[in-house]
């Protein structure tokens, strides 16, 4: 990290988000959104391939959150882009040249609250995300699990010590399964936002206990790998009015 401002931080590509995210916390500040890949991917790779993540329910994409970037083009040339000239870097997988600093916009540092819900309907959990969003809810980050998932995360061995596991089970309903993420001092409104969101479109609310796992284990989204060789993830793009019906093809057409 070279030098944090009062709203942003200006840094060098090879630092992953779980350092810079450590040394902005001794400043008062934190990242706006991160990979799930954050405690090992490096800051420069994500403007390099895009993208979306943890925070963007809020946030946007994370180019969006970019100032200003810095790189050596393929000539030996230097040169800084910002404003709609970051398109030129973002996204473009290094071609453009080897990004070496990076300017980003933070936020205060806060503590966040977690929301699960639960639905064996794929048009029920469109229709809750919809409806979160159309009340205004001062929420942070939505992430979302299908049944195949919670079925696997169900399955999937333990971390053991010495022969014994090093952590509880916590077993999902094999179900449609939203996390809403906000921040403390959003409890109230969100807090009253999402029960009466739940409540309208009848689905059910878990335990904290499984809110909170959850978004504790939000950085090992493939430790079902653990039961053998899985397909390679990817990210695609869904209007929300089709979210439903996106899902019920993938669950028909991927086994």
């Amino acid at each position: 990290m070279l030098e944090v401002g009062d709203e942003t931080v200006i840094v060098e590509p090879g630092i992953s988000w779980e350092q810079l995210d450590r040394a902005l916390a001794e400043q008062g500040r934190t990242l706006r959104l991160y990979p799930t890949s954050y405690p090992s991917s490096t800051m420069g790779g994500w403007l390099a391939q895009g993208g979306a993540g943890i925070g963007s329910s809020e946030f946007g994409y994370f180019p969006a959150n970019v100032v200003s970037a810095r790189a050596v083009l393929p000539d030996g040339e230097v040169r800084s882009f910002s404003g709609g000239d970051l398109e030129l870097v973002a996204e473009a997988e290094g071609i453009t040249g080897i990004i070496t600093r990076v300017e980003l916009r933070t936020q205060p540092a806060a503590a966040v609250r977690v929301s699960a819900f639960a639905t064996s309907d794929a048009r029920v959990l469109q229709s809750l995300v919809q409806e979160i969003e159309s009340s205004g809810a001062p929420v942070w980050s939505l992430q979302y699990i299908n049944p195949t998932m919670a079925e696997m995360k169900n399955r999937a061995p333990l971390r053991e010590h010495f022969g014994e596991p090093a952590e509880p089970r916590v077993t999902l309903p094999e179900s449609y399964i939203l996390l809403a993420v906000y921040r403390e001092r959003d409890a109230a409104a969100a807090g009253a936002a999402l029960a009466d969101v739940a409540a309208r479109t009848d689905v059910e609310v878990l335990p904290d206990e499984i809110a909170v796992h959850e978004w504790e284990h939000r950085f090992k989204v493939m430790q079902f790998k653990r039961l053998g060789p899985s397909i390679v993830p990817a990210e695609v793009i869904v209007p929300l009015d089709r979210f439903a019906e996106f899902l019920e093809r993938l669950g028909n057409q991927v086994r």
